[in-house]
């Protein structure tokens, strides 16, 4: 799967902002053992370009040339009066949550951000290692669009079965053996992102589920061909993924989201 580190931004970063958990929870869930370092963009842009230039003083959470750390990032907000980060996983031709904007390609790049809406700001990852996690805030339109767990759980199954069912009419082999161990390991790693308690606990089986769909997206990505034999169940394939790649974003966003309001 692309960087979850949008969806554990705002789950954590809401749940740090409401009063759920401390800041100490919120940091480790987050960043674990790494570092973090967190940067605001001033990239000055074309004119007509607003989303492009500095952000005015009164979105400025990061002086330019400042470095701040994650937990100094949600005590500003917290100071702020902000009590909500959203989750979105945009794809080209779906950027639910994120307006037009250096975020959005920020946000396509890392494959998630967290939204701060009331300040029209974007948080991203950029340039993290195993050591450090880097994260951008970009001055950006931000659209939210909550999907509750329920729904998105629906939504999730119709879109599998109905992919599943035209699979089948193309005759298309979708599984083979490598696959399954890969996406065993990706289901490992997915699992380390425990939700905050004051979730439902239907989110975290959504979250699981979305991720285990995505993971085989993902990887059979590696074969182009997917099977098929001919440019027409090619087509047919890809298809029919589409429409699952995005139940599977809204899937992700509403687990992640799902800190009560």
């Amino acid at each position: 799967m692309t960087s979850r580190t949008g969806g554990m931004i705002a789950a954590w970063g809401t749940a740090y902002l409401q009063g759920h958990v401390s800041l100490e929870p919120a940091i480790d869930h987050v960043v674990g053992d790494r570092t973090s370092m967190v940067r605001q963009s001033y990239t000055l842009g074309p004119a007509g370009n607003p989303w492009d230039e500095p952000p005015p003083p009164d979105v400025e959470i990061v002086a330019q040339g400042e470095a701040i750390t994650f937990g100094e990032l949600l005590q500003r907000l917290r100071q702020r009066g902000i009590a909500r980060l959203h989750a979105a996983f945009p794809l080209p031709g779906n950027s639910d949550g994120i307006g037009p904007g250096p975020g959005q390609a920020a946000a396509y790049e890392s494959g998630s951000a967290a939204g701060i809406e009331e300040l029209r700001l974007v948080v991203t990852e950029d340039e993290s290692t195993e050591d450090a996690l880097g994260l951008a805030v970009y001055t950006n339109p931000t659209r939210t669009h909550y999907v509750s767990v329920s729904e998105a759980q629906l939504e999730l199954t119709e879109a599998l079965q109905h992919a599943t069912s035209l699979l089948s009419d193309l005759d298309v082999a979708s599984w083979n053996s490598s696959l399954r161990a890969r996406t065993g390991r990706v289901l490992r790693e997915a699992s380390q992102d425990v939700l905050p308690a004051v979730c439902p606990s239907r989110a975290s089986h959504l979250l699981l589920r979305a991720e285990q769909v995505g993971s085989v997206l993902d990887l059979s990505a590696d074969d182009p061909a997917g099977g098929a034999v001919t440019g027409h169940e090619a087509r047919g394939r890809d298809a029919a993924l589409a429409p699952l790649r995005r139940h599977v974003a809204r899937a992700l966003a509403a687990a992640y989201n799902s800190v009560p309001y």
